[in-house]
């Protein structure tokens, strides 16, 4: 545990370099920032005094905390290497009451709606988090259908509930922060990203039943069953109906969904063995150049080597019967000189060759780019005819899941009793 000796240094060291504290930040009064050069130095202290067993980053939150003299409600954050404060007021968060309250206030467990829109803005981007709301609908489907066999009833009942605990829990394992702000921040995302979490949901279900679970064909059968009784009252059961008005059965929606799933999975499938084929590829490229067009290019150099040979021994021959038929000494020694100077080069243009020879591919190496790439170019058209079956078939499976999406997120209504 840190001393207050150690806090008072800290303190110390946030009063030295103030210039690095961002009050109101972004104009929010309600909002500092850390700079990651004094986030450095509170982080280089801190992991120097405590104990080895104390994490890290808790035990730097907890000094933050005490340093800004912060209270239990309001947030601290790190984002990149910088340390990010959020004040909550009294006026931010409203008290909630069961009878008084607002829905608005409760959904988002009391938090200022602008709070939440500018946290979305600055520290959850969709592209650091893309797969944030696919992993929701996992974990859903994996605790309540593979391993709870949730029934219809509880899932109309309690999905919302699930859906938004889950979220809750995904936001404090990326935020290594419990506090009840996030409560109302998974509301608020969960209501923003609604669609695309349910989306998701029917995906994994329609996958579920083109592999033959028999849970997930129970389960999406009661979406057929029209009316029911249940304790003594009538029924009506959303049914999966298109806005055309075309109702899906589970019998009906297998052959779209196998299609489908299947021909994804192979998608996905042929897409990692293209990386893994162009990886090999890249690995064999020499100065960006395939190993054929290196190996086409010194092919070329060589040509331009044996053309100037052929030309020099040209030259040479002339030379020599120039030398022979020459009287003036005088001229039959600059003639001696060029053919020496000629053969000089000639030997230069051999060494250039056998150089060449050193420096290019080995046959085995291009015999294997080549094999390679006509692999790649055989799965490049495998996977374009594929994708002209999902662009095909993409229109019916995405009115089938909206269909599905519109169901999962209906209740049974009472039919009420006519005289």
């Amino acid at each position: 545990m840190l001393s207050n000796e150690d806090f008072h240094k800290i303190i110390d060291i946030v009063n030295s370099n103030d210039n690095l504290v961002e009050h109101d930040y972004k104009g929010k009064k309600n909002q500092v920032l850390v700079s990651k050069e004094l986030t450095d130095k509170i982080v280089a202290f801190t992991n120097g005094a405590k104990d080895d067993d104390e994490n890290l980053k808790d035990t730097v939150k907890l000094v933050v905390r005490r340093v800004f003299n912060l209270c239990d409600s309001d947030l601290v954050l790190f984002k990149n290497g910088s340390t990010f404060i959020k004040l909550f007021a009294e006026d931010v968060k409203q008290v909630i009451n069961e009878k008084t309250s607002t829905p608005v206030a409760k959904r988002f467990n009391g938090i200022d709606e602008n709070e939440l829109i500018i946290f979305h803005e600055d520290f959850f981007q969709k592209d650091e988090h893309q797969d944030f709301f696919l992993s929701i609908a996992e974990e859903f489907i994996e605790i309540y259908f593979n391993k709870k066999r949730i029934s219809n009833s509880e899932y109309e009942q309690n999905v919302f509930s699930y859906i938004l605990k889950i979220t809750f829990e995904h936001l404090i394992s990326i935020y290594n922060d419990d506090n009840e702000f996030f409560t109302g921040f998974a509301g608020y995302i969960f209501r923003i990203h609604f669609n695309e979490v349910f989306e998701y949901i029917a995906d994994i279900m329609l996958e579920r039943i083109s592999l033959g679970s028999d849970f997930m064909v129970k389960f999406l059968s009661y979406y057929s069953a029209g009316i029911i009784v249940s304790d003594g009252h009538k029924y009506q059961v959303p049914s999966i109906k298109t806005d055309s008005g075309l109702r899906w059965s589970v019998v009906s929606m297998l052959s779209i969904a196998k299609l489908y799933s299947k021909t994804i999975k192979t998608i996905s499938t042929l897409e990692q063995n293209i990386q893994e084929s162009e990886l090999l590829i890249d690995e064999l490229y020499i100065d960006d150049l395939s190993p054929l067009e290196y190996h086409m290019d010194i092919v070329k150099d060589k040509k331009k080597i044996e053309l100037e040979v052929s030309s020099i021994k040209k030259e040479l021959d002339q030379l020599s019967i120039s030398k022979l038929s020459e009287k003036d000494e005088t001229k039959r020694e600059a003639i001696q000189q060029e053919i020496i100077a000629l053969k000089d080069e000639l030997l230069d243009l051999k060494e250039d060759k056998e150089n060449l020879d050193k420096t290019d591919v080995d046959k085995n190496v291009i015999q294997e780019y080549i094999t390679l790439q006509k692999e790649l170019d055989t799965i490049k058209r495998q996977l374009n005819r594929l994708y002209k079956i999902i662009e095909q078939n993409k229109e019916s499976y995405l009115s089938l899941r909206d269909a599905l999406v519109k169901a999962l997120t209906s209740k049974k209504q009472k039919i009420k009793d006519t005289v």
